[in-house]
């Protein structure tokens, strides 16, 4: 009698391993250390090691920190839509294309 995860559980492993495993290869690909990779994130080499082995359930946020640290950029799909109607429009939550822009461009200023 195996140990079965919930479907939630189970995405919820998914992202983890997609979000780890990136980092991972991004790690390598640049040969950096976990403790590298941790100063120029600026978060703590334990906390890169637990991203990477899907051990740190991380916000949103700190997703967010590490795309921008490292040039990225983040592609989300729910997999609610067929794939022709699945393009993700940008959404500003009421915030308006002039604001976004402006805020852009103020914290590259201040980088």
């Amino acid at each position: 009698m195996g140990f079965h995860h919930s479907e939630e559980e189970k995405v919820f492993i998914e992202v983890m391993s997609q979000i780890g495993g990136q980092l991972l290869a991004y790690r390598k690909m640049h040969n950096l250390t976990q403790k590298d990779l941790a100063k120029k994130l600026g978060v703590s080499q334990s906390m890169v090691s637990k991203i990477e082995t899907g051990e740190k359930n991380i916000s949103i946020r700190v997703l967010a920190k590490i795309v921008a640290a490292l040039g990225g950029k983040i592609k989300i799909s729910l997999g609610l839509l067929p794939e022709e109607e699945n393009k993700s429009p940008r959404y500003g939550f009421g915030v308006s294309e002039e604001i976004i822009t402006s805020f852009e461009a103020q914290r590259s200023v201040a980088a």
